[in-house]
C-alpha cells in the first residue's frame, strides 16, 4: 500500500503515513462510504418516523384529555413536556446525522484523492529531492582545506 498523498510505502497496520502525516484510517474507510450513504438515509428516515410518531401520539393524547375533560392547563403542560421529548429524539438523531456526514465527505474526498493518484499512476510525480545533510566530517574538510593549501604552498 502506498500513500495517496507522497507515495511512501506503506504497511497495512499504519493509521498515519510516517512521512506525511496524512490520516489513512479515512483512507481505509473509503470501502464504507456506501454503508455510510445508507446510515444516512436511515437517520433521515427515523427522523421523519420519531417526528410523526411524537406528533401522532401529542394528538391522541390531546383528543383523549379533552374527552376526560381535563383543564387546559394539564393539556398545555402535556403539550409542552411531548414537544421537548420531541426535540430532545429529534436532537439526538440530527447529531448522529451531522457526525455521518461529515465523515461520508471524508470518505469521499479520501476516495477522489485516491482516484486522482490512480489516475496520475504512470505521469511522473513532481517531488523536491530532498538535499542530504552534510555530515560533521565533510564540514570539517571544507573548512579546514583552504588552510591545508595554504601550507602547501608556503
Amino acid at each position: 500500500m502506498y500513500c495517496p498523498s507522497c507515495g511512501a510505502a506503506l504497511t497495512n497496520e499504519m493509521s498515519y503515513c510516517n512521512r506525511c502525516g496524512i490520516d489513512l484510517s479515512v483512507i481505509k474507510g473509503s470501502s464504507n462510504s456506501k454503508s455510510l450513504e445508507k446510515s444516512i438515509e436511515s437517520i433521515v428516515w427515523s427522523i421523519v418516523m420519531a417526528t410523526a410518531t411524537v406528533l401522532g401520539i401529542m394528538v391522541a393524547v390531546m383528543a383523549l384529555m379533552k374527552g376526560f375533560k381535563l383543564g387546559g392547563e394539564v393539556v398545555v403542560l402535556f403539550m409542552a413536556l411531548m414537544f421537548l421529548v420531541l426535540l430532545g429524539i429529534n436532537g439526538v438523531l440530527i447529531w448522529q446525522l451531522l457526525r455521518l456526514n461529515s465523515l461520508a465527505k471524508e470518505a469521499r474526498s479520501a476516495s477522489q484523492l485516491e482516484s486522482d493518484e490512480m489516475k496520475e499512476l504512470g505521469a511522473p510525480r513532481e517531488q523536491a529531492l530532498i538535499e542530504p545533510r552534510m555530515s560533521v566530517t565533510e564540514n570539517t574538510t571544507r573548512i579546514l582545506e583552504p588552510t591545508s593549501q595554504e601550507r602547501r604552498t608556503k
